[in-house]
C-alpha cells in the first residue's frame, strides 16, 4: 500500500509521522500488554483447573496407610469416613475398634493453611467419646519416633463440629509428604451395671491448599509492567505533543517514500 503525503487523510498522516518517529522502545508497549495479559490468563486458568480430592470410605475403601498418599491440590481437599470403639464388659473387656490413618503429599508451590473435622457422632450408654491424633512427616512414621512428630490433637466427638485442627501450630505445611494418625480412642461408659457400651463417628477432614508462589508472581509481575509503562510514558508524551503540533504544511512537504515505508 502507497501513502501519498499531500492525500492521505489527517489522521493517517498523523499516525504516520507518530510510528514513523516512534522509538523502538516504545513500539513494544503493546507486547508487553499481551505478555501480561497472557501471563495473567495462564495464571488463572492452571488455578481454575485445579482439582481438589474428594475420597470417601463407602466408595473407595476404608483409610490407612496401605493407601497410597493423596495428593492435594488448590482448593478444598476432603477424606470422610467412619470410625467407632464398642466395649463388651462381662469377664474381661473386649475391644471392637477402628483405628482410621492416612497420608497426604503437598506438591511443590503448594501449602496446607488449614485443617478441620466435622462429625456426627451416636452413643450407647457412653458419656465420653474422643479421638487421639498425631500429625507426623512422612507414611506411618507416627511410630518411630519423636523426631517425625510435628504435633498432636484431641478432639471431643460429643462437643461442637466442625473443629478446627491446627496440631498446636504446626500449621502452615509447605512441600512434602505427611501422616494423620489416630494413636488412641477413647470411651467413657456411662453406666457399668449395663454390660455394653459403644460410639460410632462419621466425619469429614477437610484440608485447605493455597497456592505459595501465584499471589507473589502475579504481585511481582504486575509491579514489573507498571514500572516498565511509567518509564516509558514521557517518552510517549512527547512524541504525541510533538506529531499533534506538527503543521499540516510541513507535514505535506514529506516524500511519499517515507510514507510507503510503513506500508
Amino acid at each position: 500500500m502507497q501513502l501519498n503525503a499531500l492525500t492521505a487523510p489527517p489522521i493517517v498522516r498523523v499516525a504516520a509521522v507518530f510510528r514513523t518517529d516512534m522509538p523502538r522502545s516504545a513500539r513494544c508497549i503493546p507486547f508487553l500488554d499481551c505478555v501480561g495479559t497472557f501471563v495473567a490468563l495462564m495464571l488463572a486458568s492452571a488455578h481454575s483447573l485445579a482439582v481438589p480430592i474428594n475420597y470417601t470410605e463407602t466408595r473407595s475403601g476404608d483409610l490407612s496407610f496401605t493407601v497410597p498418599a493423596f495428593v492435594l491440590d488448590a482448593g478444598n481437599n476432603t477424606i470422610s469416613g467412619t470410625t467407632h470403639v464398642s466395649v463388651n464388659s462381662p469377664g474381661l473387656p473386649r475391644f471392637d475398634t477402628d483405628f482410621d490413618d492416612f497420608a497426604f503429599q503437598i506438591p511443590t508451590g503448594l501449602q496446607l493453611v488449614g485443617l478441620s473435622l466435622s462429625f456426627l457422632t451416636t452413643a450407647f450408654n457412653a458419656n465420653g467419646a474422643n479421638l487421639e491424633l498425631r500429625l507426623c512427616v512422612d507414611i506411618g512414621a507416627c511410630e518411630s519416633g519423636p523426631a517425625e512428630l510435628l504435633g498432636t490433637e484431641k478432639v471431643d466427638l460429643l462437643g461442637t463440629s466442625p473443629m478446627a485442627i491446627d496440631f498446636a501450630l504446626a500449621l502452615p505445611l509447605s512441600a512434602g509428604t505427611f501422616s494423620i494418625f489416630t494413636s488412641g480412642l477413647g470411651i467413657a461408659v456411662a453406666n457399668t451395671n449395663i454390660a455394653q457400651a459403644s460410639w460410632f463417628s462419621d466425619y469429614t477432614w477437610t484440608l485447605a491448599v493455597q497456592s505459595v508462589s501465584e499471589p507473589n508472581a502475579l504481585g511481582l509481575l504486575a509491579l514489573g509492567f507498571a514500572g516498565l509503562l511509567w518509564i516509558r510514558r514521557p517518552k510517549i508524551a512527547a512524541i504525541q505533543y510533538r506529531v499533534s503540533r506538527t503543521p499540516l504544511s510541513k507535514a505535506r512537504s514529506m516524500s511519499a517514500a517515507s510514507f510507503s515505508r510503513l506500508s
